[in-house]
């Protein structure tokens, strides 16, 4: 990351602010979450305080992530004691909590005029959208977005071997990242220089190295590729909790439906899931790509711009988490830090409400944290949180398709 950014005029305001909030938000730290996931953080944890990082993968585990969130799992386990784990699982909002303040730093730092950005911060902070997987749910995406989020900006800012870096971190906490990898791809066209390149290669290996060696020198680090082989198909649901194209097309709960029955002209409702996201992703990269290449060939003068590469990526992962099959409802989490980019940047405020409400009510839908008396009511119906996931991607394909055809179209930024 660019520490320069850190210390400019009007970004030291940030920096104390957000130290004021998220103390704020750690003295208050809600002890409540997901069950099941905070019984897997102290499951995991205790795991391997007792038996040492690398046993999540040998036999008896059940570890289903990649390495690099349990290192912070491990930490907790040292630190807590093995007798106080399960009690205080909730203490790790903490660590992701650093996570969210350092996406909505990432954001806030490069909106202007510098006098406002302050404001922006609060504005982030007050969507119970963008904090409730952390605070409340006790889970971890937004630590991905963070490093998803790292990796555009120093993609955009013609940084690739941090960009590199950031995104190999983020491929190393959560599989999902992958799907930013066709975006991110052509935005590294776009910033090439070889020597950056080979920075960043060299940057990749070492972080690599360091992150896999207690696995390498016990001998397990080949079942992590068991760790991924086995996270496709983990669960054969048509949806699971996540409230898309298939709770507008269906009834009932998906949750108990398998994606392997055969849905419409001998294909299975996971074959339909994968064609229609393979198709809508190429219809987001491929005007993409044309324009990288045409500019880097320099055939047309216009630039690539930001919003036109953050309507991408918050695109790539609306399809991927709206037509497949297999859905968790927090996959469509790092859409909401370029949708926050989008609205406070380039005044797209319509889609942020729609889909900052859409991912707040499935959230709150699924883990009933807030025990409010209205579960059985409209906002909180499977087809509704669906129809306002569909409006929010339809603004943002509108507004994609805007920029793309017009490219020299300018919204007033902030």
């Amino acid at each position: 990351m660019d520490l320069s950014l850190w210390f400019k005029e009007g970004n030291k305001q940030l920096i104390l602010l957000s130290a004021a909030l998220y103390a704020l938000f750690v003295v208050f730290l809600p002890s409540v979450g997901h069950a099941w996931d905070n019984a897997c953080w102290g499951m995991w944890s205790t795991r391997m305080t007792s038996h040492g990082i690398h046993s999540a993968y040998t036999e008896g585990s059940t570890v289903n992530y990649l390495p690099l969130y349990l290192y912070v799992l491990k930490a907790f386990g040292e630190w807590m004691g093995t007798e106080h784990i399960y009690a205080h699982t909730y203490y790790l909002k903490a660590v992701t909590l650093l996570f969210d303040f350092g996406s909505a730093y990432l954001i806030c730092s490069r909106l202007h005029p510098i006098k406002r950005k302050w404001k922006y911060l609060l504005f982030i902070f007050l969507n119970i959208g963008f904090v409730y997987n952390t605070y409340f749910w006790n889970q971890v995406d937004g630590i991905l977005s963070f490093f998803v989020l790292w990796s555009f900006f120093m993609a955009m800012e013609n940084k690739l071997a941090l960009s590199m870096l950031a995104y190999l971190l983020a491929l190393n906490f959560k599989l999902q990242g992958v799907v930013f990898f066709p975006v991110i791809g052509m935005l590294w066209i776009r910033s090439f220089g070889l020597k950056q390149m080979l920075y960043g290669l060299l940057y990749c290996v070492l972080a690599e190295l360091l992150i896999l060696s207690p696995f390498i020198k016990a001998g397990v680090v080949a079942n992590i590729g068991d760790v991924i082989s086995g996270s496709v198909d983990y669960y054969k649901s048509i949806s699971m909790n996540a409230y898309n194209i298939w709770y507008l097309l269906l009834d009932g709960d998906l949750f108990y439906r398998k994606d392997d029955v055969v849905y419409a002209m001998g294909l299975s409702y996971r074959n339909w899931g994968l064609i229609l996201f393979l198709l809508s992703s190429a219809l987001v990269c491929i005007p993409l790509l044309v324009s990288i290449i045409k500019t880097k060939w320099k055939q047309s003068t216009d630039q690539v711009d930001m919003e036109k590469a953050a309507l991408a990526m918050a695109l790539v992962v609306m399809c991927f988490f709206f037509f497949n099959t297999q859905m968790h409802e927090r996959y469509i989490h790092p859409v909401l830090v370029f949708s926050t980019l989008l609205a406070f940047k380039y005044k797209q405020w319509a889609q942020w409400l729609i889909i900052s409400a859409a991912y707040a009510l499935s959230l709150e839908k699924v883990c009933k944290l807030l025990e409010l008396n209205n579960y059985g009511t409209l906002i909180f119906h499977e087809k509704f949180l669906a129809g306002l996931y569909l409006i929010g991607f339809v603004l943002l394909a509108y507004r994609y398709v805007k920029v793309t055809l017009n490219p020299g179209l300018k919204e007033p930024s902030v």
